[in-house]
């Protein structure tokens, strides 16, 4: 005999957010250790999305990383152009991030890059970042 229980709906639905917690990534010494939570935990996810390249590794969605690689051997004001958007376009899938905002080109003189400062608004704080874009 199959057992019989009645089951009882709801059609609200619970939005739960999931803690931030994750693995502390040592770039200095390439080691993996401890644990960070809060905007630590942001701050490394935007420097982790904007060190991966979208679509170059099997182990990440399609919507993962971001695009900046397509940038290279473009006109210097394209990528002017463009890099704002791409930016925005890699970060904003995370759902802690808010908005990305005070976009700044620092002009250095380099012919083969371009130095990009912005600040992320998140759900924790805000996180100050500075990333050299090849072109």
């Amino acid at each position: 005999m199959i057992p019989q229980r009645e089951l009882t709906y709801s059609d609200e639905l619970e939005v739960v957010n999931m803690p931030s917690l994750t693995y502390t990534i040592d770039y200095k010494n390439n080691r993996i250790g401890g644990t960070i939570d809060s905007i630590k935990a942001v701050e490394q996810a935007v420097d982790k999305i904007l060190n991966t390249p979208r679509y170059s590794h099997k182990i990440y969605p399609d919507w993962y990383g971001h695009e900046l690689c397509s940038l290279i051997g473009q006109d210097r004001f394209y990528v002017e152009s463009e890099v704002e958007r791409m930016i925005r376009d890699a970060l904003l899938t995370d759902d802690r991030i808010i908005e990305i905002k005070d976009f700044t080109m620092l002009d250095i003189d380099q012919k083969d890059a371009l130095t990009v400062k912005f600040t992320v608004i998140t759900t924790l704080g805000e996180v100050g970042v500075q990333k050299e874009v090849t072109i």
